[in-house]
């Protein structure tokens, strides 16, 4: 019998690429797999696809993850239809190339890869700790090496990559703030680099240049069922249960950017993402 069979596990961005196939992978294993997912006609075709698979093991909730207000609504969902929770899975991700708002005039890669996730977590964390152990797991990226902890201040020009590599460290910066809030309630939070995978992630907001550049190196990418092995191993295998306030890649714990271990810059990310959303909340 699976260690998964009775668990639960929330899944962000779950109708395609990594999300899909990390929670096709879970479903085998037993869990029950809620689908998490922003376009009502791509979830639903994502869950007929999943449960034809494994039959029994999926549900399907609507959500923007970039809107506080689904967010909040979201959140209210999953704790009166799932009073357990023993995975929180993140894999929901955007990369935007020219500035975009959200409908919280917030700037929409920053709203999406950090904002959300801090508060979706934030607001199932009474269940989580009820659950536990239980594991929250962000899909990071390499990338956020590649950030200077300046995406959080005010009159910076946007720069699609640069914005994407920063929303990525607060990941980090996110991961090492709660561990510590966390510690002794048996969850654990860890971050994932899943590779360079071919994904639809800029596919809607992109232009014709980024997309025929994307085309041109797909072949060189890994396949979503690569690209979701890490997510699976760091929300599923028993031998992590205790593993927290890690980051991973090729599924082992890996080195990450120094800055995430800066207590200046995690305690005003901390500050700064909570007066965002008390601005709309």
């Amino acid at each position: 019998m699976s260690h998964m069979n009775g668990k639960t596990v929330i899944i962000t961005g779950a109708n395609s690429g990594i999300g899909k196939e990390t929670a096709l992978a879970l479903g085998k294993k037993g869990a029950k797999v809620v689908l998490v997912c922003r376009n009502k006609e791509r979830g639903e075709k994502a869950l007929a696809e999943l449960s034809a698979a494994v039959p029994g093991k999926f549900d399907l909730l609507l959500a923007d993850i970039g809107s506080l207000s689904e967010v909040k609504k979201l959140a209210e969902k999953i704790k009166s239809q799932y009073p357990k929770i023993d995975v929180l899975l993140h894999n929901a991700g955007v990369f935007y190339q020219t500035h975009t708002l959200s409908p919280d005039k917030i700037e929409m890669t920053l709203a999406v890869n950090h904002v959300g996730v801090f508060h979706l977590t934030n607001l199932l964390l009474d269940t989580l700790k009820q659950s536990a152990p239980s594991r929250i797991v962000i899909v990071s990226s390499a990338l956020h090496k590649k950030g200077k902890g300046v995406m959080m201040k005010e009159g910076m020009m946007y720069n699609p990559m640069k914005a994407y590599n920063e929303s990525k460290l607060l990941n980090l910066l996110f991961m090492r703030v709660l561990s510590k809030k966390l510690a002794g309630s048996n969850v654990t939070i860890n971050c994932v680099h899943p590779g360079v995978v071919a994904t639809n992630i800029g596919s809607a907001n992109t232009g014709l240049l980024f997309r025929l550049g994307a085309k041109i190196i797909s072949p060189f990418l890994l396949t979503p069922e690569k690209g979701a092995l890490t997510s699976i191993k760091v929300a599923s295998d028993p031998a992590l249960e205790k593993v927290t306030d890690k980051y991973f890649e090729k599924e082992d714990i890996a080195k990450y950017n120094r800055l995430a271990d800066d207590e200046k810059l995690a305690q005003d990310m901390w500050a700064m993402t909570e007066k965002l959303i008390a601005a709309q909340t």
